[in-house]
């Protein structure tokens, strides 16, 4: 978790999947645990759950750059661990 936590303490924003992985299911699969670590030691920092619908083709595993493809993206409400 080192370069997420140097990025949190710099100010940036991070896009966790926290599967551990961008998923294919239509449910999500079970949260690895770094999510809620870096919440438990950032308490100030907002959560926002989103769901990128067509993720896989927006953001390929191992690019780091989204493509430009359509997709949508909804926002859920901020929550707190």
């Amino acid at each position: 978790l080192a370069p997420l936590i140097a990025a949190l303490e710099s100010g940036d924003s991070l896009i966790l999947f926290p599967e551990g992985t961008r998923g294919f299911e239509e449910d999500p699969q079970p949260f690895k645990s770094g999510l809620y670590n870096l919440a438990m030691k950032f308490p100030e920092v907002v959560l926002v759950p989103t769901w990128i619908h067509n993720v896989q083709r927006v953001m390929p595993k191992g690019e780091v750059v989204p493509v430009p493809v359509l997709c949508t993206v909804t926002f859920g409400e901020p929550v707190k661990p």
